[in-house]
This record gives C-alpha cells, sequence and structure tokens, in this order.
C-alpha cells in the first residue's frame, strides 16, 4: 500500500489498511497460525503465495514444495523475539547463564537449523551447510522489525474485524 514506515502507521493510515483488508477478504484463504500450517496450506495447492520467512520456504524446498521466498524491495517484517530478566527474578545469576547461552554461537547455530536468523554473527562456520542461506543475517537486510505500539489495541481491533469476516 505503499506505507514507508509501517510500524509507525497514522490512524488514517491504519485506517486505510482496514478498508483493504475487509474489501479483499475473500481472497485469503487461511490465516495460518503455525508453520506447519503454512506448509500443509501449500501441500495441498489450498494456497499458492503467503507471507512467511526463508526458514520456512526452505523446510517446504525441502519437503518438495516448489517455492521461493523473495524479500519485499520495502524490506521483510520481522519479528523480535527476546529473553528477558524481571525485576523480582529469583535466580539472577542463572537468568544471564540461559540468556548468554542463547547468545553463545552454539546455540544459535541449533537455532539456525530451525529456521531462525542468527543475531550471533559469530556463528555461521557452525551451521550446518544447508541452513547457512537462511541464517545468514544479510538475507534480511533492511529488515523492519516490529514493535509495540501504543495503540496496540486499535491495531489489534483491526485485525479481529478482518478475522471475523
Amino acid at each position: 500500500m505503499g506505507i514507508a514506515e509501517p510500524m509507525k502507521m497514522t490512524r488514517k493510515q491504519l485506517g486505510e489498511v482496514s478498508a483493504f483488508l475487509n474489501s479483499h477478504v475473500g481472497q485469503f484463504r487461511s490465516l495460518w497460525q503455525s508453520d506447519s500450517d503454512l506448509v500443509n496450506l501449500f501441500k495441498s495447492g489450498e494456497i499458492v503465495i503467503s507471507d512467511g520467512g526463508p526458514g520456512v520456504a526452505a523446510r517446504m524446498v525441502e519437503a518438495g514444495i516448489p517455492v521461493e521466498w523473495i524479500a519485499p524491495e520495502e524490506g521483510p517484517l520481522s519479528w523480535v523475539c527476546g529473553l528477558s530478566i524481571t525485576s523480582n527474578s529469583q535466580n539472577v545469576d542463572a537468568a544471564y547463564r540461559l540468556i548468554n547461552w542463547q547468545a553463545s554461537p552454539k546455540a544459535q547455530a541449533i537455532r539456525a537449523g530451525d529456521g531462525y536468523v542468527l543475531t550471533n554473527p559469530t556463528a555461521i562456520d557452525l551451521v550446518q551447510k544447508k541452513y547457512r542461506g537462511t541464517a545468514d543475517p544479510a538475507t534480511i537486510e533492511g529488515a523492519i522489525a516490529e514493535s509495540r505500539r501504543p495503540d496496540e489495541e486499535e491495531w489489534v481491533h483491526v485485525f479481529q474485524e478482518f478475522q471475523a469476516r
């Protein structure tokens, strides 16, 4: 829709997105909930195009589904998964050890096998060759990180309205 900064949409732009989604609801076959859902929709031939990431596309190719992941010119949307330590944590040292482990090259290489992009690029040499293409942070260069919005309830309402149709 030409929205340069989708994570910073104005109320007017959000309304335009809502109107677009609702006027095109018949073009959406499914709102998939997991990578497995998406793979099965492609396998069954129910869908031929979807959003998604390079990791799930690679899994589909491994399953014999002829797909190709293409990064949008505007930059792919990405979510940020993370670990944090609450202010009332009972074992801060263990929490830090877990976070440090998850950021370690060995743990990052394991995550790469699950389709995740490395956040620690020093792990690339530990990643199995078949996963290096999707694990490389360069594959999502220019990514637009999703972020929590102060008007998140409005975004949720727009999605729920669309989902209910």
